[in-house]
């Protein structure tokens, strides 16, 4: 996740965060854009088929969270087009220009300050779809709303 994360940043060993570009440099990497720059750039050894690992398993808190644009230079594209890119949002970038500086805390602060919390965030959509089954004892029973829990369901 930090090295696809570097790679969208643009950002190669020995480089400051200073120079992290980001969707409002234009700059957005594909799938295997970024597994070329970590194979590339952070002695990595991924196959270029393992692009769908990058969109689910390294990019997917990144996007929930708003650091990561999906869709960077395509913003309806479908989750599978192979031609979507994806960038550093804009405003999460002006606060990670200042890491390792005195500016760094006080623009993280005020990044922060509109944004949910990503676990509350993730934990209240888990909760939304949810249906509620009372039992005849008078207990109330809670399942995800599911097929098959609809079935069940009197």
């Amino acid at each position: 996740m930090a090295k696809a994360f570097l790679a969208l940043a643009d950002l190669k060993p020995s480089m400051s965060w200073a120079e992290l570009k980001s969707g409002d440099d234009a700059h957005q990497l594909r799938s295997r854009e970024i597994i070329k720059f970590m194979n590339q750039h952070w002695a990595e050894s991924i196959a270029d088929s393992s692009y769908d690992d990058i969109r689910r398993k390294d990019l997917a808190f990144a996007v929930e969270a708003g650091i990561v644009m999906k869709s960077a230079n395509k913003l309806d594209a479908n989750t599978n087009d192979g031609t979507r890119g994806f960038a550093i949002h804009p405003e999460a970038a002006k606060a990670l220009r200042a890491y390792g500086t005195v500016r760094w805390k006080p623009l993280l602060k005020k990044y922060l300050q509109h944004r949910p919390n990503l676990a509350e965030q993730l934990e209240r959509r888990r909760n939304l779809a949810r249906i509620q089954v009372k039992i005849p004892d008078g207990r109330a029973l809670v399942f995800s709303a599911g097929k098959h829990n609809l079935l069940q369901k009197p």
